[in-house]
C-alpha cells in the first residue's frame, strides 16, 4: 500500500512548497524593494506612506523600483543558468532527487538575506542581490522544475504522460494561489519578517518530504525488477556512450564520493547541448526546436508580467492595496490549478491533440492581457482572471511533447537545457518589460506592455500549429519498449536504461 502511494504522489508536493515559498518571496520581495526605494530615493516617511498622492514621485520610485527588479534577477538568472546545466545532466547519472534538494536549501539562504533585509529597513539593496545570488548558484527554480519533470518523464508512461505532467503543472499554479492569497494578508498585518519566515518553513518542507519520503526514480525500477521486470544497462540513443556510466549499488543508490565526482565532468554541459542536436527522425529535433521556441516565449510572457503587474496595479487608477494584489493574484492561480485538474483530463479523455490544447488556451490568454492593459477598474482587473484560467496548458502540453520526443535517459540533460535557456529569455525579459514598463507609462496608462505580450503570443500559436500540420504528415513520436506495471508506471532508471528497438507509433 505504501510503495503504490509513493508512486501516485511523488514530486508534485516538492514543486508545490516550493512554488508557494517562490510566490511568497517573489511579491514580498517586490513590495518590499519598492518601499525600500522610496525610503532611500525620496527619504520621506510620509511621502512613502501616501505615495500615489504625490505623482512626480511616483514616477521615480516606479522607474528605480523597475531598474532594481532588473539587477535582482540577473543576479538570480546568470549563476542560475550554469547551475541548472551541470545539475540537469548530473541527475541523469546520480538520479533526481539532490538537484530537488539544492534549490530548497538555496531558497533557505536567500530567506535568511530577505529577512534581515526586512528587519533593517537602512540596510542596503546589495543583501537582496547576495541571497539571489547565492540561491542561483544552488540552482533555483530551473534546477527543481527540471528535477521534477524529468523524475515524472522516468516514471510515466508516454500515454498518461500529458495529463501527470499536467497536473505537476498545477502544482505551481496551486502554490501561486495559496502563496499569492495570503501573502498580501500577512504583509498587512504581521508585515515582511513574517512573510519571510512563511517562505523558509516551505523549504524547509520541501526538503524533508524529499529526504523522507521521496524514494529515488532508480529505487523504484529496483523495486520493479525484484518483482520481475527487467532493467537493463544504459545505452544511450543516437550516439550515446557508455564512457563515464556510473554502477548502480545494490540498494539502487550511489555513493556520496561517486555522486560529486559525476557533478564535476564537464560532460554535463555537451551533453545537455547534444540531446537538442542530436539526430531523430520523423523531423523529431525540428519539432523538439520549436517546442523550445515555443517554452522561451511563455517564459519571456510570464517573467514580463511578473515584473510589471504589481507596479501596474499600485498606481494610478486602480491604486490596488497589498490585500487587493493578492486577491487578485489567487483567484487568477486558484482558476488556473482548477482548470488543469478538471480541463486537461477532459481533453486527455477526449483524444484532443496537444498542440490544439495549447493554442486554444493562448487564445484566452491573449484576450486576457489585452483586457488587464484595458483595466480601470476593480470588476475589470478580476475579470481577466477568467480568462487567463487555461494559461497554464500551454507550458504542460508543451513539456509533455518534448518528453515524449526524447529518450528516458535524456529527459534530465533536456529538462535542464530547457529550464536554464528559458532562464536566460527570463533576464532578457526582465531587462526589456522594467526598461519598457517605466518608458510606456504614459500609453494606455501602463497597459501596453499587456497589449504586448497578448500579440506576442501569435507567435508560439503559429509555431504549434507548424508541429501539428508536420506531426499529421508523418510520425507525431518515437516510442521506446517499456516494461509497465500498471496504467502510471514505467521501469525506467536514470543511468542504468538499455534503449529497446524503436518502433513506429
Amino acid at each position: 500500500m505504501m510503495e503504490r502511494l509513493r508512486r501516485i504522489i511523488t514530486v508534485e508536493p516538492v514543486l508545490f512548497f516550493f512554488m508557494l515559498g517562490s510566490f511568497l518571496q517573489y511579491l514580498a520581495l517586490q513590495q518590499l524593494l519598492y518601499e525600500k526605494v522610496c525610503l532611500f530615493e525620496i527619504n520621506d516617511t510620509y511621502v512613502c506612506q501616501h505615495l500615489p498622492a504625490f505623482k512626480d514621485e511616483e514616477i521615480i520610485v516606479q522607474k528605480s523600483t523597475s531598474y532594481w527588479l532588473i539587477i535582482l534577477n540577473v543576479a538570480l538568472a546568470v549563476p542560475a543558468i550554469f547551475s541548472t546545466i551541470v545539475l540537469g545532466s548530473w541527475s541523469d547519472r546520480v538520479g533526481r532527487r539532490a538537484p530537488m534538494i539544492l534549490p530548497c536549501i538555496g531558497s533557505v539562504v536567500n530567506g535568511v538575506c530577505l529577512l534581515f533585509s526586512a528587519l533593517y529597513m537602512d540596510l542596503t539593496i546589495g543583501i537582496m542581490i547576495l541571497g539571489s545570488v547565492l540561491m542561483g548558484l544552488l540552482g533555483a527554480y530551473p534546477t527543481l522544475t527540471s528535477a521534477v519533470f524529468s523524475y515524472l518523464g522516468d516514471i510515466t508512461q508516454e500515454r498518461s504522460r500529458t495529463k501527470r505532467f499536467g497536473f505537476l503543472e498545477a502544482m505551481t499554479f496551486g502554490g501561486s494561489f495559496i502563496g499569492v492569497l495570503t501573502c498580501g494578508i500577512v504583509i498587512d498585518h504581521l508585515g515582511f519578517v513574517a512573510v519571510f519566515i512563511y517562505y523558509i518553513v516551505c523549504n524547509i518542507l520541501a526538503t524533508l518530504y524529499i529526504v523522507l519520503w521521496l524514494k529515488e526514480s532508480s529505487e523504484l525500477v529496483k523495486d520493479d525488477a525484484t518483482r520481475g521486470s527487467s532493467v537493463k544497462d544504459e545505452v544511450l540513443h543516437s550516439g550515446g556512450t557508455m564512457d563515464g556510466v556510473p554502477q548502480v549499488q545494490e540498494d539502487g543508490t550511489r555513493s556520496c564520493g561517486d555522486s560529486c565526482m559525476q557533478l564535476c565532468r564537464l560532460r554535463n554541459l555537451a551533453e545537455a547541448f547534444k540531446t537538442v542536436a542530436r539526430e531523430r527522425p520523423n523531423t523529431q529535433r525540428m519539432q523538439l526546436i520549436l517546442l523550445i521556441s515555443c517554452l522561451f516565449i511563455f517564459q519571456v510572457i510570464g517573467t514580463g508580467e511578473n515584473d510589471t503587474t504589481v507596479l501596474y496595479l499600485k498606481k494610478e487608477p486602480l491604486n490596488f492595496t497589498s490585500s487587493q494584489i493578492s486577491y487578485y493574484s489567487g483567484t487568477k492561480s486558484g482558476l488556473q490549478t482548477l482548470t488543469l485538474f478538471t480541463l486537461m483530463p477532459c481533453l486527455h479523455w477526449l483524444s484532443v491533440p496537444d498542440c490544439f490544447i495549447a493554442v486554444g488556451a493562448l487564445c484566452f490568454r491573449m484576450s486576457g492581457y489585452v483586457v488587464f492593459g484595458l483595466a480601470r477598474t476593480l470588476w475589470q482587473v478580476f475579470i481577466v482572471t477568467f480568462l487567463l484560467a487555461p494559461s497554464g496548458l500551454p507550458a504542460a502540453t508543451t513539456r509533455a511533447m518534448m518528453s515524449k520526443i526524447v529518450s528516458p535517459a535524456e529527459q534530465g540533460s533536456l529538462f535542464a537545457l530547457t529550464a536554464a535557456l528559458e532562464t536566460v529569455t527570463g533576464v532578457v525579459a526582465t531587462i526589456v518589460f522594467n526598461a519598457l514598463y517605466p518608458a510606456t507609462l504614459h500609453i494606455v496608462g501602463g497597459g501596453f506592455v499587456f497589449i504586448l505580450m497578448g500579440t506576442i503570443l501569435l507567435i508560439p500559436a503559429c509555431l504549434l500549429m507548424v508541429i501539428w500540420y508536420v506531426q499529421k504528415q508523418g510520425v507525431p513520436y518515437q516510442t521506446y519498449q517499456e516494461d509497465f506495471l500498471d496504467e502510471d508506471e514505467v521501469v525506467i532508471q536514470p543511468g542504468r536504461l538499455k534503449l529497446e528497438d524503436q518502433t513506429e507509433c
